[in-house]
Parts: C-alpha cells; structure tokens; sequence
C-alpha cells in the first residue's frame, strides 16, 4: 500500500510541474484554458499562432503587428527546446514555438482569456 501511495504523490509532483516537462524561454508557461493547455507569456498571457504563417516566418506584419503583438525576444537569446527565435521582415526578433511564430492578441485583457482564439478562421491558442 505505501509503495502505492508514494508512486501516487510522485506522479502527482512530476506531472503537475511544467517545469520538468517543459523547456522555455524565460517567464513563458503552460496555462490551462477552457480549450486546454495554451503558451502564456511572463504575465500570463495567452499566445496564438497565426496558420497564414510559413515556417520560421511570421507573415502578421503592420496592423496586423498591432493588434497581435509578436512575441518578441532579445539578439542574446538562445534556442530553448522547441522555442527559437527568429527574424521578422521588420528586422526585429520573435520567439516561435514548434516553427510557429508566437503573437498576443490585443483584446484579451486578464490571464487566461482566449479571446483570440478561432478569429477570421486563422488565429489559434499556442498548444504546447
């Protein structure tokens, strides 16, 4: 009984932690929303991916940049397990995820909101 139990608190700990599942660029996260675990910047905000976008290329540019904030990352920044950053047409730098780049969406106001999610038929929570 005991080694059950412990099996139990140990599974529990593991894989409530994303930390030991999840590697990241600084403050980013694992968030649970009420389509399921999405990407969530440092302050807990969720990120999209946009499916108009090509590998590596972040095509949401101008107002579009507006209104889906990139997010960005610094030139020292490093690959971080599936988070690389890469350049965008305006020369700055975005972090993307699995390829995909990864933006915030303006109206979403308090952590947790998805707003964003299934706008104009091309915007999607970052699932990791």
């Amino acid at each position: 009984m005991f080694h059950r139990v412990a099996a139990a608190a140990i599974a529990v700990f593991l894989f409530s932690s994303p930390v030991w599942a999840f590697d990241a660029p600084r403050g980013v996260k694992v968030v649970k929303t009420e389509k399921g675990e999405a990407l969530a910047d440092p302050d807990g905000m969720t990120l999209y991916v946009y499916d108009r976008d090509g590998a590596f290329e972040s095509k949401c540019a101008a107002t579009c940049a507006q209104n889906w904030p990139p997010l960005e990352a610094r030139e020292k920044d490093e690959r971080v397990g599936r988070f690389l950053v890469i350049e965008r047409g305006d020369g700055k730098l975005q972090w993307s995820y699995g390829g995909k780049p990864l933006y915030r969406w303006s109206k979403d106001k308090d952590k947790g909101d998805i707003t964003g999610h299934g706008l104009a038929g091309v915007w999607r929570i970052a699932a990791p």
